[in-house]
């Protein structure tokens, strides 16, 4: 059965900037910022529904964007920004109005 869209959990698209030298590719991004998340929401990591969009990684610049759920949002960027690897860019709460501001503007 579907949920209605007033039901479904409401999400927000978090652009991250790699600040360490030390990762490169795009699997050793999206597990530092995993282990990072699982850090800081602890039991409540799987709540947050994080998903990476792996095509909206700008290694030009350094810069992607994953997806979280709304209730968990500020939580996390607080706890990202606090690391020495990711800091985070911006928020939004639809996919092309933040690959618009924070991915083409910087490229």
């Amino acid at each position: 059965m579907k949920l209605k869209p007033s039901k479904r959990p409401k999400k927000r698209y978090i652009v991250f900037e790699v600040v360490s030298d030390k990762l490169n590719d795009d699997s050793a991004i999206y597990k530092s910022i995993r282990s990072a998340a699982m850090n800081i929401l602890g039991v409540k990591y799987s709540e947050a529904g994080i998903r990476f969009l792996k095509d909206k990684y700008r290694s030009r610049i350094h810069r992607g964007i994953f997806r979280v759920n709304n209730d968990y949002s500020k939580s996390l960027i607080s706890g990202l920004n606090k690391g020495h690897v990711v800091k985070t860019v911006g928020v939004s709460g639809i996919l092309k109005k933040a690959e618009n501001k924070y991915l083409k503007i910087a490229s």
